[in-house]
């Protein structure tokens, strides 16, 4: 019995330095991160942009999202939450809306430790449009940051929502 009560207590020390390990690199990683991607998709940026802004419909073309609740307007803003099939939710808010060329979203949720922006813009080519999303970000709680940096790509969720855009006008992406 006494063995077991070591190896229990060895299994509780491991835990507890590997835990304050990823606190203390997670706290040296710079809080603030910033991604970009750009996709071309063959479709006119009024069909794109209105796609994007169409947020009650998006799980029509997010196969990630179980449903989306439109908000009341806040400061005049668009406001909706989106409930994904992790049983996660997150309220996001429209703050710049210039159609059908630019579209910057927020999270709308003040006291999450992840905040920041989507800044999407569209621009015409010869066979569609070519969307560039600009993802700045700021991760406060050092687990998270160290988390996110070393087991997920940052371009990651916007290769995703990007992707499943293409998929809504019968495209597939693919990135390097």
């Amino acid at each position: 019995m006494r063995t077991f009560y070591y190896i229990i207590g060895a299994i509780t020390i491991l835990l507890v330095l590997a835990s304050m390990s990823v606190a203390i690199v997670g706290s040296f990683m710079n809080p603030e991160h910033r991604a970009e991607v750009t996709a071309t998709i063959n479709a006119p940026p009024d069909s794109v942009f209105n796609t994007l802004t169409d947020y009650k419909n998006y799980p029509i073309w997010r196969k990630e999202l179980l449903h989306v609740e439109m908000m009341e307007y806040h400061d005049s803003l668009q406001t909706w939450r989106e409930y994904d099939k992790d049983k996660n939710n997150w309220a996001f808010q429209t703050v710049e809306y210039l159609a059908p060329s630019h579209l910057k979203i927020k999270i709308a949720e003040p006291k999450s430790a992840i905040q920041g922006t989507w800044t999407i813009s569209i621009l015409p080519t010869e066979t569609g449009s070519a969307i560039h999303i600009i993802e700045e970000g700021s991760v406060s709680n050092v687990f998270f940051r160290f988390i996110g940096r070393v087991f997920f790509s940052q371009t990651s969720t916007l290769e995703s929502y990007l992707s499943s855009l293409a998929s809504r006008f019968g495209q597939e992406l693919s990135f390097n």
